[in-house]
This record gives structure tokens, C-alpha cells and sequence, in this order.
């Protein structure tokens, strides 16, 4: 299945809508409020929140997304999921078909910065094992995209990890890299990582683990 960029589903364009599902198969829809829910869907599609509210329920409706009210301890909370066919949407690229031989290629060249990083001791997480899924593990000779999950472990642990992921912290800061919020500072020492392992050529998408473990079928290519 391929994404037609100029589509729309429910008067939206059809690559915000993905991106409202990705939100909640990472679980960053789910919250205390409806309210809130919404508002973050409106910044997604870049529109007012009753639009959003609309769109919302549709998506529910036709059956992308599921929404249950949840109780935790003492208090309740929303849980936004995506269901089958809203995953399916979810992974679907919208980038030009690409060859076998030229997954294979961005497959050799992942491995080989996946090395990089591994064995460069300045990095707080090394990567643990590469997996394949998607139309790489079908027979066909032409392919979506090269969809590969990645599984990012500490290269340390205790008071060593504390220690060198503040150091990799000061040393962005050193070399002009700016964090929006606290959390995105902390989760800087991971995101690296995951940037060095990327390229701008077409065709490979790179996604976390959690995001696809029992999900899908996966085939392991590389084991650190």
C-alpha cells in the first residue's frame, strides 16, 4: 500500500492523519483529559480544535483508532490506541518505490554506521540488534521501503551511565544544540544515536523496537 501525498481522509491531508495514529501507537495521545487529547491532535493537523474533535471521532468511528476511559489507583485516564487497520496506515510510506538491490545497499550501509557508533566509546547507547520487517520480507523485487526496528541499549549502567550521559549533554550544549524541555535534554544521549544511524537517501525508515515489537513479523539482521 503506498500513500497518495495529495490524498485526503476526513478533509485532512491524508499525511497529518498518519501522523495523528504514529501519536498514538507511541501512546502520546493518551492523557488525564479529552481536552487535552484533542488539543494535541489540532497542533498535529494545524487546524481549530473542533475540527480536530471531529476528525478525532471519526477516526474512531471508522475504526483507526479505539478510545477507552481507563482507572489508575485512584484517578482515571484516556488510553487512544490504534487498531489494525490504523497501524497499517501508520507504517505506510509515501517515499517512490525502491529496488531489492537498493535495500540491500541501505541495509549494508546501516550495518556499517551501526559499527560506527558501537565501537565508539564516546556514545552512552550502542545498538543491540537490527530487525527487518515489511515488504523487505516478501519475495518481491520491488519495495516500499527498507523498514528496520532498531533496539538502542546502554553502553554502561549506575553511576558510570549518570556520568557520561551528562557529559554528552554538555558537550551538545558546547556545540550549539538547543533542548525545548528537560526531557528532550535527558533523552538527548539516545536520540544521537538514532541520528547517526539515519541518512538522507530515500527509502530507509528506521523505527524503535518498542514501536513494532509484537506487531508484526521482524527477521534479525544484525546481533551486536
Amino acid at each position: 500500500m503506498r500513500i497518495n501525498t495529495k490524498q485526503l481522509l476526513f478533509n485532512q491531508p491524508i499525511l497529518k492523519i498518519r501522523e495523528v495514529i504514529r501519536h498514538a501507537m507511541t501512546g502520546r495521545l493518551s492523557g488525564i483529559k479529552k481536552a487535552a487529547i484533542i488539543k494535541e491532535i489540532a497542533t498535529i493537523l494545524v487546524c481549530p480544535a473542533s475540527t480536530a474533535k471531529l476528525v478525532f471521532e471519526k477516526l474512531i468511528q471508522e475504526k483507526y483508532l479505539t478510545f477507552k476511559k481507563k482507572k489508575w489507583r485512584d484517578s482515571y485516564y484516556y488510553e487512544v490506541s490504534e487498531t489494525e487497520m490504523g497501524r497499517r496506515l501508520a507504517v505506510t510510506r509515501a517515499n517512490p518505490l525502491i529496488s531489492r538491490a537498493k535495500a540491500d545497499l541501505l541495509l549494508a550501509e546501516l550495518i556499517e554506521r551501526v559499527e560506527t557508533v558501537n565501537n565508539n566509546p564516546d556514545f552512552v547507547y550502542k545498538v543491540e540488534n537490527l530487525k527487518v520487517f515489511g515488504s523487505y520480507l516478501s519475495d518481491q523485487e520491488t519495495l516500499g521501503d527498507l523498514d528496520v526496528a532498531v533496539k538502542l541499549v546502554k553502553k554502561v549502567t549506575g553511576d558510570e551511565f549518570k556520568f557520561k550521559n551528562e557529559e554528552r549533554i554538555r558537550f551538545a550544549y558546547k556545540n550549539g544544540r538547543t533542548f525545548s524541555n528537560f526531557i528532550d535534554q535527558i533523552y538527548w544521549p539516545y536520540r544521537e544515536v538514532m541520528l547517526q544511524l539515519k541518512t538522507r537517501k530515500k527509502g530507509l525508515s528506521l523505527h524503535e523496537e518498542d514501536d513494532v515489537l509484537n506487531r508484526t513479523e521482524t527477521k534479525v539482521v544484525y546481533q551486536d
